[in-house]
């Protein structure tokens, strides 16, 4: 075996490892109207999801020397542990005071529980995110394809009090799921911001939408059976919770604004946007993912707010 499939085989372990301990968590305690946190965790276990972790490399990169020693630091909005594990390798060395907001408990859970093993400051808010304020200014605000999960009014709201809350130099590195259909197709400098947002995307047939969720509900219920043959209430509990989360996915996908309407909030907000990294496509490992290949474009960008005041 080589150096890289043996770090290969690892990897894929250790993410199967955190799957099934975020699946013993949320199959009786996530509170989401879709069973989000369940479902992204059965997903992650059988390789459909790797999440935040397939993007490590660039956040340490667009953090590289970014921060201030024991710098303040907000996620904003979690799955799971990933984000924590992400950030931990990105500002080794820092010795971070991190903040996790969630609105479900369990991924506070998960990440209380990886901050005791790991010997980490952290504290959790159960809250919407945009309710979320600071005590002390954020030096840096982690938002990963969340956005998506507010409306209009609460994404304005939030970036309101980003502004108002983030430290002298401090920036927010923000994740953001398009439609391929949708791309920007390179970031807009910042003495150019957008004189108006993009149009948002039609709502899809109603019908199409309940064909493609109950047709992904047939072909991912094997795999996860035998992945989970061990785990029979788990099991249950992802059949419940399947349907709906495969419909909500799928309209919210169809519905996410696209980067050019999330920069373009950030810059009502008085946000200057920096660096910017591009990944074109959906990194889809299976055959049998919800969302196509290609069909998903993620970026990653650096906000900094030149007026704020922090707290």
């Amino acid at each position: 075996m080589t150096g890289t499939s043996a770090a290969a085989d690892a990897d894929r372990a250790a993410l199967e490892a955190g799957a099934r301990a975020a699946l013993r968590v949320a199959a009786s305690g996530c509170r989401c109207d879709d069973g989000w946190h369940l479902v992204w965790a059965g997903l992650k276990l059988i390789g459909q999801m790797r999440g935040v972790h397939a993007q490590a490399a660039a956040v340490a990169e667009l953090l590289a020397g970014a921060v201030p020693p024991a710098p303040r630091v907000l996620v904003a909005g979690a799955a799971d542990t990933g984000s924590l594990e992400v950030l931990e390798v990105a500002l080794r060395g820092s010795q971070p005071r991190l903040v996790v907001a969630d609105r479900c408990p369990v991924p506070l859970a998960l990440v209380r529980q990886h901050a005791r093993r790991r010997g980490l400051q952290l504290q959790t808010q159960q809250a919407a995110l945009h309710q979320v304020r600071a005590t002390s200014a954020w030096d840096l605000v982690f938002i990963h394809n969340t956005l998506s999960f507010l409306g209009p009014a609460e994404r304005a709201e939030l970036l309101g009090h980003l502004a108002a809350d983030l430290a002298p130099g401090g920036r927010v590195l923000c994740g953001v799921r398009e439609r391929a259909a949708d791309a920007t197709s390179a970031p807009t400098p910042a003495a150019q911001p957008a004189a108006s947002p993009p149009a948002l995307p039609p709502a899809p047939p109603t019908a199409a939408v309940d064909a493609a969720a109950e047709g992904w509900v047939r072909r991912i219920e094997p795999t996860l059976a035998q992945s989970l043959s061990d785990a029979p209430d788990q099991l249950q509990a992802l059949r419940q919770h399947l349907p709906v989360y495969a419909r909500a996915r799928l309209l919210r996908e169809a519905a996410m604004p696209p980067y050019a309407q999330i920069r373009h909030e950030f810059e009502q907000a008085g946000f200057v946007e920096g660096r910017a990294w591009r990944n074109p496509g959906q990194a889809v490992v299976h055959r049998d993912a919800l969302s196509a290949p290609g069909s998903i474009t993620t970026w990653l960008a650096v906000f900094t707010h030149p007026g704020s005041p922090g707290r």
